[in-house]
């Protein structure tokens, strides 16, 4: 797996979690209600990319070191929000602010060329029977097709 499908898998098991949570605060309804083996899967793959990706996020974060000056971003940021405040609105995004001498394309090539970065995984797979009768849609199900068994 890639880097970015990584964290693709990551943040839509992440996201079907919070979708369960906040379903079972609502009404005390689980999703995934009797799917043992399916909610182990998930569990065990979340750990594992979230382990697989601590170097992805090590490097991203020594780019971002390398390339962004973070104390004219943070200025900037208390700035808009000062701005934001006395305009009584919502502070806008700021957009990110480079060191001296560093070129976003550089930065953004170097980025993508992390996000492509190829992982062996051993993700914890289950056969599709398991997904039958949960109460998701499409795009819910492609969070999980890569712990589907072949």
């Amino acid at each position: 797996m890639t880097n970015q499908e990584m964290l693709n898998a990551y943040n839509g098991l992440n996201y079907f979690q919070e979708k369960e949570t906040k379903i079972y605060k609502v009404n005390g309804k689980k999703i995934l209600t009797g799917k043992i083996k399916l909610s182990c899967a998930i569990n065990k793959n979340k750990i594992l990319l979230a382990n697989a990706l601590k170097p992805y996020e090590d490097t991203r974060n020594g780019l971002m070191e390398e390339y962004r000056d973070l104390k004219k971003e943070e200025k900037a940021v208390a700035e808009e929000r000062k701005r934001a405040e006395q305009e009584k609105r919502a502070p806008r995004d700021v957009d990110i602010i480079l060191k001296e001498g560093k070129d976003v394309k550089e930065l953004n090539g170097k980025l993508q060329e992390l996000m492509n970065l190829e992982s062996d995984l051993e993700v914890c797979k289950v056969p599709l029977e398991e997904l039958f009768g949960l109460d998701i849609g499409s795009w819910e199900l492609s969070a999980f097709m890569f712990m589907i068994e072949d």
